[in-house]
Formats: C-alpha cells, structure tokens, sequence
C-alpha cells in the first residue's frame, strides 16, 4: 500500500468515522465510496461538506475489492497526502550547517554523538 500512498500522493480511508474524523481536520477527500443499501449512503448524499466530491455508490463486492480490511465498512475515502510542515531552525539549501543551531559542535566528527 505505501507504494501506491507514494506514486498517487494520496492514501485511503477506511470506516465513517475515521472519514469524518479527517475532514474536521480540514482533509478534503478526492473520492468517497460508500456502500449501497447502508445507512451511510443517505448520510453522504446529505452531507454538504461532500457537494463537490466525487462520491460513488458502489456494491458490497465492489467495497471488498477496495477495503483492505476483511469486512468492508460502509464508507471508504480517498485522502490527499497532506504536505510535510518545514523543519523550522534546521539549514535550508545552500545555508549550510554554521546556520543550525548546535551544528558547529558536531561539525567533521562524523557523528553527532561525538560532541
């Protein structure tokens, strides 16, 4: 799974919760599959938060060919990779290490446990 997480920068979600759970952290998903006949496909189609996603309606066989769990829940989402935060006080490019702090102590030991 993390070579796909990697080439599609993007990785999957698995259950309703943990699907609400990244988009009230501000996560908007690109695509959101949800089980048909199950009470989750009502709630997606009324859930404004998903007007302009993707959300296909798909059959159990279909949720368990995508869910890497043996029992496939009713919601399923695909997730942008969010982007890392930048290492603040660490030397961007072309700064070198006199820039870090705590750097000169381990400059040419080879180790920074050496210092």
């Amino acid at each position: 799974m993390r070579k796909f997480r990697e080439r599609e920068h993007a990785f999957l979600v698995e259950g309703a919760d943990l699907v609400t759970a990244g988009m009230a952290a501000g996560l908007r998903p690109q695509l959101v599959f949800v089980r048909r006949g199950s009470a989750a496909h009502e709630a997606a189609a009324a859930d404004g938060r998903l007007a302009d996603v993707a959300v296909y309606i798909v059959t159990d066989r279909v949720a368990a060919k995508i869910s890497t769990l043996e029992a496939p829940p009713d919601v399923l989402a695909v997730f942008p990779l969010p982007a890392a935060p930048p290492l603040y006080g660490l030397a961007g490019p072309g700064e070198g290490a006199a820039s870090t702090p705590g750097a000169e102590a381990t400059r040419g030991t080879g180790r920074a446990g050496a210092a």
